[in-house]
């Protein structure tokens, strides 16, 4: 498979429509209208529980089959005609469970629980429990002469990506939107690896014992290489965005120093973007929550041309300064409005000041695709919700309001 073939066909799909306009504005040029992206991946969609809500405030009949993009994060792959209301630009190709692991939740009268492909336990309470969260880690009583022996998932595992080539090709028949797959084991690097050996363990793993770090970090970069040629050899030519992920930001900074990514992540998201960037001409969209602007130099140089949630109430995530800095080399997605404070508990007029304020700094020139930082959770009042799609709407058309 060559890129420079399917480039072209990338490219020529339409040049209109939301398809057209999301492909536009990740070459870094003004589309028609500013895409919008919620349901897209598991970190721009909206809390199970909330997309219920809408839908019955909307007068819409509830979803008794809902598909979750994440277990843990409970958020919903939305039904088409919810996409359809609210004007959404892109759409998420599922994979499927592989042939030695199914999801199995199990719970008791105080909590629910279960058991990923890693090994991992999360929990999550069931009064008033929101996600699961990690409980268990199963490296971390694992020495590093077994690491070998440890039951990795199998991600070439061709039940994975069983007739995703048909779903893709009935979307793209049937609506006009963008295509995102991302895969969810494993999620990330840095992050499974804090995961498998809990946080602290995991953080000072990296320091301590760079050559057990090494190894593990080697051993998951090689299983998401194996999973995307797994999928981008059914898909590669008629997708349009490759989304990936790995937390490195805090709400004052990075997680790890710049130092210590530049030795110990960097090299292999280097080597995994690239191996993904052989298979397919799509853009690569990686999620990051936090402040992450001293990393972003670096992030651009694996070859990552989009980020997610942009995540504006984080130390220096200030959207003017991230598009000054950055604007030429990533598109930013997301980016509406600030998720901690404005957009659950602001005014409606807050959050459209808000979202007016983002599409003013980053739209111009494109490279945006707006959606709100990471996902709508329960507790946002659906008024504000409503506000900032109105305010969308109105100014998604660049040089002013539609």
């Amino acid at each position: 498979m060559k890129v420079d073939v399917y480039k072209y066909l990338y490219l020529e799909v339409s040049s209109v429509g939301k398809r057209a306009e999301v492909q536009t504005a990740l070459d870094h040029c003004e589309p028609d209208k500013i895409p919008l992206d919620i349901g897209g991946t598991c970190c721009s969609s909206l809390h199970r529980l909330c997309y219920q809500n809408l839908r019955k405030h909307w007068g819409m009949p509830e979803d008794t089959e809902e598909e979750l993009l994440s277990v843990v994060m409970q958020t919903i792959l939305p039904k088409k005609d919810f996409m359809d209301r609210i004007g959404a630009s892109c759409w998420n190709i599922p994979l499927h469970e592989p042939s030695n692991w199914q999801l199995a939740i199990e719970e008791n009268e105080t909590e629910k629980w279960f058991v990923d492909e890693f090994g991992i336990t999360w929990k999550m309470p069931k009064s008033q429990g929101l996600y699961f969260d990690l409980s268990s880690t199963p490296l971390l009583q694992v020495p590093d002469e077994k690491l070998y022996d440890f039951p990795w998932p199998d991600t070439a595992d061709p039940l994975r990506v069983k007739g995703i080539r048909a779903t893709a090709q009935k979307i793209l028949q049937q609506q006009d939107r963008a295509l995102i797959v991302g895969p969810s084991v494993p999620p990330n690097l840095l992050e499974t690896f804090t995961w498998l050996h809990g946080f602290e363990e995991g953080y000072a793993t990296l320091i301590s014992n760079p050559k057990r770090s090494e190894l593990i970090l080697e051993k998951l970069t090689h299983l998401k290489i194996a999973l995307w040629e797994n999928i981008l050899d059914e898909i590669g030519d008629i997708i349009d965005v490759v989304f990936e992920g790995d937390d490195l930001g805090g709400q004052n900074g990075p997680l790890i120093s710049p130092a210590l990514y530049r030795k110990s992540i960097k090299p292999w998201h280097a080597k995994l973007f690239a191996a993904i960037k052989k298979k397919t001409a799509a853009k690569i969209l990686l999620h990051s929550c936090g402040s992450i602007y001293e990393l972003l130099p670096d992030i651009i140089e694996t070859g990552v041309d989009a980020i997610n949630p942009v995540h504006l109430s984080a130390k220096n995530m200030e959207p003017e300064k991230l598009k000054r800095d950055f604007g030429d080399d990533l598109t930013f997605w997301g980016g509406g409005c600030d998720p901690q404070e404005i957009l659950p508990h602001g005014s409606p007029q807050q959050v459209k000041d808000a979202v007016k304020k983002s599409i003013d700094t980053l739209a111009p020139g494109g490279g945006f695709v707006f959606g709100a930082v990471h996902n709508i959770q329960p507790d946002v009042p659906i008024q504000n919700i409503e506000a900032l799609l109105e305010v969308y709407d109105m100014y998604s058309i660049p040089n002013g309001a539609a």
